[in-house]
């Protein structure tokens, strides 16, 4: 997160976020549909049909999605080892082969490794300090504010790096506030959008919204960085 801070005077500055990435590795998988059933089902230990199948997954298909996600098809598993594992016909493990649950990095301020890139006035490079923040500013619980209600002129900039797996299959959304305004959002150094940008720090989310959309090529294998930039005219 790169910060403009073009006061004459210490003034408030400061950037709250709350949200992850998701890693989404079972992605084809995580949610079924009925050709994908019938493939778990036999998996399990039941050979249906794609009428029998598609029947199956209107019953388990709790949010009327058309497909079934984790937690649905953790209900049919469980209610079809009721039946058939005292008969011998269901394996140890109810889950199909290559279902999981998305694998998620938390990039909330206060919580993720958030870091003050250069040293800015009397805050050391390191660690981005965290404050209580403004009495203005809103309160957001599980994540802190970064910054302080002193900040010195000059720019300032914080960077969060985290590790993704599967990274044609990530995407990233961070809520948050701001006080002054975003000036730009780098992942890895292309840009994101950041929704409005610029809006009241006693509210969050809302129009202020950081994402970076699956399949795109945004992330990379491994360690990625992301950066926000911030006005803060004081």
């Amino acid at each position: 997160v790169t910060i403009a801070n073009s006061g004459s005077r210490d003034n408030p500055m400061g950037f709250c976020a709350k949200g992850h990435v998701s890693d989404m590795r079972a992605a084809v998988v995580s949610t079924l549909a009925t050709r994908d059933l019938r493939l778990a089902l036999r998996n399990l230990g039941v050979d249906a049909s794609a009428a029998q199948a598609a029947s199956v997954l209107s019953r388990y298909d709790a949010d009327g999605s058309g497909t079934l996600d984790f937690a649905e098809f953790a209900s049919l598993a469980t209610d079809l080892a009721k039946v058939l594992r005292p008969a011998g016909h269901v394996p140890d493990s109810p889950a199909p082969r290559g279902v999981s649950t998305p694998a998620t990095v938390d990039l909330s301020t206060g919580s993720a490794p958030w870091r003050l890139a250069r040293t800015c006035g009397k805050f050391a490079a390191g660690p981005a300090p965290t404050t209580q923040g403004h009495p203005a500013w809103c309160k957001t619980a599980g994540a802190s504010w970064l910054g302080d209600t002193a900040w010195p002129p000059g720019d300032a900039t914080f960077e969060l790096r985290f590790d993704i797996a599967s990274p044609e299959a990530a995407e990233l959304e961070l809520p948050y506030s701001v006080d002054n305004a975003i000036q730009s959002v780098l992942l890895n150094g292309r840009t994101l959008s950041f929704g409005s940008g610029r809006g009241s720090f006693k509210t969050f989310g809302g129009g202020m919204l950081i994402r970076a959309p699956a399949g795109q090529g945004l992330f990379a294998p491994g360690e990625n960085v992301l950066q926000v930039t911030i006005a803060n005219s004081g």
